[in-house]
């Protein structure tokens, strides 16, 4: 399964707690990079760092940036974002929630389910 899979099967997932909690998912496309996907003049555009290596970082991350899509990005991080981001269980200051007790509780199975997380660590050394 590719990085880009997995991060939309979690996705799939994580929309159950929006949808719990009276907001509606736009339809979106979730990239690994800077990729400007021609699809996401269509969708917003979720981009998750290929530096993150942590399943629950990268759910909680994911959990962020699909907020930003469910209150509109003119929000910014204003109350709307935070009462969304709040009510689906991530924690902090608006504009770096992470993973609340409730969503670990949530997300953890999920993860489980899905195996291994299709990322790795990259470190560069100077050979020469």
């Amino acid at each position: 399964m590719l990085r880009e899979q997995w991060l939309t099967s979690v996705g799939k997932k994580i929309e159950t707690l929006f949808l719990e909690n009276g907001y509606r998912m736009p339809n979106y496309l979730i990239t690994c990079g800077n990729e400007n996907l021609s699809q996401a003049r269509l969708a917003h555009e979720l981009v998750i760092s290929r530096h993150i290596s942590d399943p629950l970082r990268a759910a909680d991350i994911l959990a962020h940036e699909m907020v930003h899509a469910a209150v509109g990005l003119p929000q910014g991080h204003n109350t709307a974002f935070a009462e969304c981001a709040r009510a689906i269980g991530l924690e902090g200051e608006a504009y770096k929630t992470v993973a609340g007790e409730a969503f670990q509780e949530r997300v953890r199975p999920w993860l489980d389910q899905l195996g291994s997380f299709p990322s790795a660590t990259l470190f560069l050394r100077r050979v020469g």
